[in-house]
């Protein structure tokens, strides 16, 4: 089973009543948070909900507008997220506001931001975006290689109600052979997941939730004999939770 997480910013906060963080924990294999965009813009929920995720496999993702300085664009992102632990916390680059900018340009501002986030944490950051947006905006050739999260819905219902997940795997670039994570909605209910915003994004990994965690840097023990994959799962878990928090 695809592992199952949400990301969420300040659209996912309705009457300023903040996340229930032991209910998201206890939904959710993984979460991304907006950090902010560009240079010039911090989201004002992020070290709230920065703060409420910690124990869990959490990620930053940030905005970037491809005509700005990519050195700003990254110095805001780091300005924004902290405290951090670069052993197991990653970062995210959101790749959607082309803004006019040409491929070319697209290409050289995100492989500066990537070369950046690369020299403060040692590993390149996550990829989000679409695979028609890549292949209109974006050489990936021309790029280190970075994991990828992708998006791909389906046809949303009207309100009220709450559209399914679309199914993984998500339609790849160009050229492309895998990917990492699988945004499959943006109406799934945040009730459900403890938001209080009435829908909010779905994702799925591509792998099961040791695939998780082995992703963020938690090590799996060994168990001296063969055991279940249920009893497996169990053991890490319970290893985890003890060394997070």
């Amino acid at each position: 089973m695809n592992a199952f997480g949400i990301d969420i910013s300040k659209w996912n906060i309705k009457d300023n009543k903040t996340p229930d963080w032991s209910q998201v924990k206890a939904s959710c294999n993984f979460i991304a948070i907006r950090s902010g965009v560009s240079w010039g813009y911090t989201d004002p929920w992020f070290t709230h909900n920065w703060a409420g995720a910690k124990g869990m496999c959490r990620m930053a993702y940030h905005v970037l507008y491809f005509g700005e300085n990519a050195q700003r664009q990254a110095d805001n992102l780091f300005k924004i997220v902290t405290p951090v632990d670069w052993a197991h916390d990653r970062l995210v680059l959101d790749l959607e506001v082309d803004g006019g900018n040409s491929k070319a340009k697209i290409t050289q501002t995100t492989k500066e931001v990537m070369e950046i986030c690369k020299a403060r944490t040692g590993l390149y950051p996550i990829l989000y975006s679409r695979a028609n947006w890549i292949d209109l905006h974006l050489s990936l050739s021309d790029l280190p290689k970075a994991d990828l999260w992708l998006a791909q819905y389906k046809y949303a219902l009207p309100y009220p109600l709450f559209t399914p997940e679309a199914s993984s795997p998500p339609t790849l670039p160009n050229g492309v052979t895998g990917w990492l994570i699988h945004q499959t909605g943006e109406k799934y209910s945040g009730k459900e997941v403890g938001v209080s915003s009435y829908y909010v994004d779905s994702n799925r990994w591509n792998g099961d939730t040791i695939a998780v965690l082995r992703y963020f840097g938690f090590g799996e023990v060994e168990p001296e004999v063969p055991i279940s994959d249920k009893e497996k799962l169990d053991t890490l878990w319970a290893w985890y939770e003890s060394e997070v928090n």
